[in-house]
């Protein structure tokens, strides 16, 4: 069975080992921050804050046909195409694949690696909420 999730993540990795310079690598993690399907003005508010980001990263869900999607938004440009691209993975996926799905791209592309320690309990925290509002969609 085809795992969108899954080849998702597969097409990122790949995408990413095309790029030699860590330089490059950044580049493209802030060109995502350009694709986030942005989260209303309306909803940028305390309630759809991701605790335990240094950053400021809201995040919501909406549910058609049986499958989510998120919207975000952050005010530093690294969360902002992190968060990007666990959306592009995660969005119109069911609740299920979902919260059953494995975020290996962090640490096959290496990005983990070069985050510092408060941006990996960040990303962590992005990754755990949008867990939680899967289970709740």
């Amino acid at each position: 069975m085809v795992n969108p999730i899954k080849e998702k993540q597969q097409e990122i990795i790949e995408n990413f080992a095309l790029l030699e310079e860590w330089e490059n690598k950044y580049e493209y993690i802030l060109d995502y921050a350009k694709k986030i399907p942005l989260i209303e003005e309306e909803f940028r508010k305390e309630e759809n804050l991701v605790k335990g980001c240094q950053s400021k990263v809201w995040l919501i869900t909406k549910q058609n046909d049986n499958k989510i999607s998120y919207f975000a938004d952050s005010d530093a440009e690294i969360p902002k195409g992190l968060t990007a691209l666990l959306i592009e993975i995660l969005n119109n996926n069911t609740q299920k694949a979902i919260i059953e799905a494995e975020i290996t791209f962090l640490k096959e592309t290496e990005i983990i690696y070069h985050l510092s320690p408060n941006r990996v309990k960040g990303i962590n925290a992005v990754i755990s909420r949008m867990k939680e509002l899967a289970t709740l969609a």
